[in-house]
Formats: C-alpha cells, structure tokens, sequence
C-alpha cells in the first residue's frame, strides 16, 4: 500500500513544477524533506530542465513558423534578403548571420556571392564573390547538405578560400554554421550564423538553420518568380498600349488613304503625331544612301528601298516613335502607288514622244501630241541620243541631273533619247560633263524638225560608236571630215576614194586571205610602231612586218610618210565604218 506522505510529497513536487519556481526554492523544498528530499530535489530538476527545453523548443518552432508565414507574405527580394538574416540571428542567438546567392561572375563562372549581412562590423562583406570549389560555402553548395566549423580560422578539414578567410578575419569569425537554400531540389545560396568566439553547434540549432533556410529558399525563389511576373506583366502592360498606340495610329493612317491622301497628307499626319516636321527622303537609283539623321525609318517595298522618314530633332518620345515607324509601311504603298502611276503616265508621254521623233518627215503637225508628250508646240528643241543609257532613264540617275527642267528623257531601244528645249551645243556640254556618249542635233521646231533631228542625231552617234574614242559628245558640225559617214553622197564618194588609194591592198588582200588593211590600221593606230600594232592584232611582230613589205610593194614606201599616212589613216577609219552605218539622210543643201 502507497505511503500517505510519499503520495502527498510527489503532488507538492508537481505543484512547484508546473507553477515554474526557480531552481532555489526546488532545493529548498528538498532540504525540507530530509534525506529522502536531495534524491528528489534531484529528480526534480532533471524534470525542469527537460520541460525548460521542450518549452524553448517549442518556442523555435512556433517562431520558425512565425518567420516561414512572414517570409512567404514578402514579395520584394530586396526586403526579403535582410529579414532572412536577421531571423536567422535572433533565432540561433548568433554574432554574426548573412546569406550568399548563386550567380555568374563577369567571367562566366558560377559562383556564390554574400547579399546580406546582420550584425557585421564592417560593410565589406557584403559583395565578396566566392567560388564554389572551396570553403565551407562551396561544400555546402556542392553536397546541398549543412556543415558547421567549432572554429573556422583554424579548421583544416576543407580546402581554404582567400577571399572567406579574409572575410572571416574582418569579422572575427570563429564557430561557423551554414545550410543549403534548396527549391526543388537545386542549391541557390547559402544561409549562415557564425559567433566571434569558438562555439559547438547542437544537433537541434543545425535542424533550426536547416529549416530556416529551406523556408528562406522557397520564399527567396517565390520572391524571384514574383518579380519576373510582375515585371512581365509590366511588359505586357506596355506592350498592349504600345499596340493600342498602334492600331489607333493605323486607323488615322487608313482615313488619310481613303480621303485620297498621298504622301504630302500622310507626311502632314505624321509630323502632327510627332509634334515635328517629318521628311521623305527618296532613295536615288545609282546612288550612295545619304547620311541620316538620328531619328528615321526606312520605307521599303518588296525589299527595296524607296527612301526614309527622316526626322529633325535627334530626340522622339515612343509615341512618335511608334507614329514613324507605322507610318513607314503606308507611305510605302502610296509611293509605290505613285510610283505606278507616275509610270503608267510617263509611259503614254514616252510612247507619244517617241512616236513624234520618228513620224515622217513630211506628217502633218500634232499640236495636242506635243502638249501630251511636255513639250511646247511652239518652241525650237534639240535632240540626243545618249547610247546604251536606255536602262537608266527611272529613278532620276545621276547623268541627268544638269539637263533643264523642261527636258523630256525616254527610253527608246538600248539608249536614252533627250528633247530639251535650247541650243544643242548647251545640251551637248551638258551631257559630255556627265560621262556618256551621244549624238545631238537641234535646234527644230517643236511642229516639224524633231524626226530629222532624232534621224541626225542616231547617225551622229552611229559615226560616234564606229571612232570608238571612248565617251564623246558631239553634233554634226563636231565630227570635222568624218560627217563624210552622214550622207549617201558621202559615202559614195568615199567609197570611190577608198578603192582608188587602197585598190591595189584590197585586191591582193582578197587573194591571199590575209588582213591587210586592218593591219595598216593597227600600225597607223599606234603611231606606226610594228610592235605595239602586232600586239593589238595578237600576231608575233614578224608577221606584221611581213605584211607591212607587201603594202610597201603595193603602195610604194612613201604611204609611211606622216602626211601621206595621216590621209590614209583617216581613210581607213572611215571606211571601216561604212559597213555598220544605216541608210543616210539626203544630203543636206
């Protein structure tokens, strides 16, 4: 049967528990109890000092909760990071706690680099970026598992790092705990606590930490993810009004088109949305691009460029830039509807134009046609024919830009053919400064002269190709003795010339099969030098000098004589030219 007094001494031991008393009234108690009380006593405070654990235990807890529900209401990284370590520090009663997140250096490697800090004597540690091959950082990234160092300056259980052990060193460093953030089973940083004196860290502080850090990297990857939607709903945001911009942009563009605009109304629009004159600056065929300002917009269709919007200022707020770059695409399509009829115009003007300069001679006058093709009916005008230009007539090339305004250039076969009003010898200075080779005839009158002048001036530029001196210019009264090509009569009696000087070369180069002439020409051509005519033939120099002895038998020595030589030289010239040259004009009286 229970003893009385042990039952009723066990319930006031119980009662001193429960009520919390301090160690000294519990062995107070037990001294009243005699020898049997010290045993007790004993016993007693073994109970409290288990309860005094399970209540700071549970204490933790209820604050590692606390901080996991206040971490996971953070949405901002940067507040996140300092309230994780300064929990962590109150939590674990440390010196010292910050938190490292993993990252790519400058130089691409991964690495650990130290955010926060709280409770640190210095500001240095915050920024140091440690590699993750070494210290007790790397460990921990690398086995995503928790370590701790009694005393970090003197451990030597792992390889050091300079820069942690001079972190370590500012900041007296000694008893040293970290643990893994880990989300998903991948490490993204490290938290730690570390003491200034030497310290032991129980199984339980390292479970805290543990936990701490784990709650710590969902709610630092949490934080992240925010971040990234915010700042992706931001764009989102942006990219709806910039749209929004857009579409309205595109319907004022749209009314302008359908109210009949063109480029000057869509230019007037778009300056008014800008709030600054906007140009179009054409793309010249043949030519280099001109130097832009900062803002512009290039306007192509069907990847050709037809130009740019070009703005004054250097500066455009994003509506305006949305405004040009919008605007780029229908001034486009309006240039290119110019364009076509500009075209489809300029075609029935071409073909009237060429129809008058080839009609008969002797056709009635067509006032109308000549109004329809630019011209003046009333007015005098000069004719060329500008050869193998024909391709380049559009864009407005480089090679008309002296001629006057009123001229009219088309395309008529392989070659350009100018009307401009004015004297020829104006249109022939003109067009000989730009490079090219034509013939030029004029003035006529509008009504009557232009099939002859576009006659003489084809015939000019046919005796013009068969020189062959490289880009000329001239007009009849330019080619001296070879206007003798021009006429039938001229012709004629040139062709009588040539058989009565060179006969007796023609008839024996008939017979032998050999190039007589065009090698008296060669050596003429090349200031009768044997050597230099033997490679403009390619033949050796011996040959030409055979065949320059059976022209000396034929005509005697003395046709190398420069007077005699210059005459046949000229001849031959003119007669290697017959054969390419058209019927010729009646001569003229």
């Amino acid at each position: 049967m229970e003893d009385p007094t042990t039952k009723g001494a066990g319930a006031r031991w119980l009662e001193l528990l429960l009520r919390g008393v301090p160690v000294e009234e519990l062995l107070r108690h037990g001294q009243e109890l005699g020898s049997e009380g010290a045993r007790q006593a004993g016993q007693a405070l073994q109970v409290k000092a288990l309860l005094q654990e399970r209540s700071r235990r549970a204490g933790e807890l209820a604050a590692l909760n606390d901080i996991a529900g206040h971490l996971l209401g953070m949405r901002s990284p940067t507040e996140l990071l300092p309230e994780i370590v300064t929990r962590a520090r109150h939590l674990l009663r440390v010196d010292l706690a910050y938190l490292a997140l993993a990252r790519t250096d400058d130089r691409g490697r991964d690495c650990l680099r130290i955010e926060v800090t709280d409770g640190a004597l210095t500001p240095e540690l915050v920024g140091v970026e440690l590699d993750l091959e070494s210290g007790v950082m790397g460990w921990i990234m690398r086995n995503a598992r928790p370590r701790w160092s009694h005393d970090y300056q003197a451990d030597t259980t792992f390889v050091r790092a300079p820069e942690a052990d001079a972190a370590a060193s500012a900041e007296h460093m000694h008893g040293t705990l970290g643990a893994p953030l880990t989300v998903r089973g991948r490490v993204i940083g490290a938290l730690f606590a570390a003491d200034r004196l030497p310290r032991d860290f129980s199984e339980e502080e390292v479970t805290l930490l543990s936990a701490l850090a784990a709650h710590a990297g969902i709610a630092v990857d949490n934080a992240r993810r925010l971040a990234q939607l915010e700042a992706t709903l931001e764009e989102l945001d942006h990219r709806s009004e910039r749209l929004a911009h857009a579409l309205h942009w595109d319907d004022r563009l749209r009314e302008v088109v359908l109210r009949g605009g063109g480029i000057t109304e869509l230019l007037a629009e778009v300056s008014s949305a800008v709030g600054s004159p906007v140009r179009f600056v054409r793309h010249r065929v043949g030519e280099p691009d001109p130097e832009l300002p900062p803002v512009s917009s290039p306007v192509v269709a069907a990847q050709r460029v037809l130009g740019w919007l070009v703005l004054g200022r250097e500066e455009v707020s994003e509506a305006g830039r949305i405004a040009l770059d919008r605007a780029a695409p229908t001034v486009a399509l309006a240039a290119v509807a110019h364009e076509a009829a500009t075209e489809a115009t300029g075609r029935a003007r071409d073909l009237r134009l060429i129809e008058l300069v080839t009609a008969p001679p002797d056709a009635e006058p067509r006032t109308r046609e000549l109004r329809l093709a630019g011209l003046d009916p009333t007015g005098e005008y000069s004719v060329a024919v500008v050869a193998g230009r024909g391709a380049a007539v559009t864009g407005h090339p480089a090679w008309v830009e002296g001629l006057p305004t009123e001229a009219v250039v088309v395309r008529h076969h392989r070659d350009a053919l100018v009307v401009s009003p004015g004297d020829p010898e104006k249109l022939a200075a003109t067009l000989r400064a730009a490079g090219v080779t034509a013939g030029v005839a004029g003035p006529v009158p509008a009504e009557r002269g232009l099939p002859a002048a576009h006659t003489e001036a084809s015939e000019v530029l046919l005796a013009l190709k068969v020189l062959d001196d490289g880009p000329m210019v001239a007009t009849r009264r330019h080619l001296g003795i070879h206007r003798l090509l021009l006429t039938e009569l001229g012709r004629d009696g040139l062709r009588a010339e040539v058989e009565r000087e060179l006969g007796p070369v023609q008839v024996e180069e008939q017979q032998r099969g050999v190039p007589l002439l065009a090698t008296m020409q060669a050596y003429l051509d090349a200031g009768r030098s044997p050597s230099r005519a033997a490679a403009a033939l390619s033949v050796h120099v011996n040959t030409v000098y055979q065949r320059l002895a059976v022209v000396d038998r034929l005509l005697g020595p003395e046709w190398r004589q420069p007077g005699r030589s210059l005459d046949l030289h000229v001849l031959l010239r003119l007669e290697s030219g017959l054969p390419t040259l058209r019927p010729a004009l009646p001569t003229p009286r």
